[in-house]
C-alpha cells in the first residue's frame, strides 16, 4: 500500500505493530471522553484484535 505525503502531512498504512499504541490511546479516559464516553477495556481489546487484522487496509496512521 502507498504512503501519502504532502508538505504538512504523511499518512502511512496501519499494521499490527500500531495496535498497542492505538489501544493505549483508546484506554485513556481523557482521549475517549468525547469519542465513546469511556475508555476501552481489555475485553474490547481482545475483540478488536480479532477484527483489526481484517480492517487494516481501511486505516491510515498520521505521522
Amino acid at each position: 500500500m502507498s504512503i501519502l505525503s504532502s508538505a504538512r502531512l504523511r499518512l502511512v498504512p496501519m499494521n499490527d505493530s500500531h495496535f498497542d499504541g492505538l489501544f493505549a490511546m483508546n484506554s485513556d479516559p481523557a482521549v475517549m471522553r468525547y469519542i465513546t464516553g469511556k475508555p476501552d477495556t481489555p475485553a474490547i481489546r481482545r475483540r478488536l484484535e480479532r477484527v483489526f487484522v481484517y480492517s487494516l487496509p481501511l486505516f491510515w496512521k498520521l505521522q
